[in-house]
């Protein structure tokens, strides 16, 4: 006998919606990351191998080139915390009933600026994203504001499927 899920379609969207936030937020955020290392004449990828430094120190970030271990660390880390920001923005769109586009819009900011706070002013420095360590505070603040806007852009596309 074949077993039902217990997840209803109300549930399913649920979790496609945050998907989709948490992996166009983590896209976004990376191709603006990546934006700001280059116009700073660095390597591009400097934010994503910084983002391992939890596991491997300071030297992550001084690595110009893509080193399985580290890079790897660092995507991983980097797409698991935008899925992990994805569910307050997904459950706080639903709670406040949120559809159109802006507030939409706004929310996904407010939760990157959640982000930012908790990252950066109440987290240890060792579980920081480790962006400062190769970008000035423009590129930190566009990495978290691109992290928003994709969370909005992922939420919006699983609605309209």
């Amino acid at each position: 006998m074949a077993r039902q899920s217990s997840i209803g379609p109300a549930g399913r969207h649920r979790v496609s919606e945050m998907l989709h936030a948490g992996i166009a937020g983590a896209v976004l955020s990376l191709a603006a990351l990546a934006a700001a290392s280059a116009l700073r004449g660095d390597w591009p990828l400097a934010a994503l191998n910084a983002t391992a430094h939890w596991a491997f120190g300071a030297e992550a970030a001084r690595l110009k080139a893509v080193e399985p271990g580290v890079t790897g660390l660092g995507l991983l880390t980097h797409v698991l915390a935008a899925l992990f920001w994805a569910v307050p923005y997904v459950a706080g769109a639903s709670l406040l009933r949120i559809r159109s586009a802006f507030p939409l819009f706004a929310l996904g900011l407010a939760v990157a600026l959640l982000a930012a706070v908790v990252d950066y002013g109440l987290l240890p420095r060792w579980m920081s994203p480790g962006w400062h360590l190769v970008l000035g505070p423009p590129g930190v603040v566009a990495g978290f504001a691109a992290m928003g806007a994709g969370l909005f852009l992922g939420k919006w596309l699983a609605d309209s499927r």
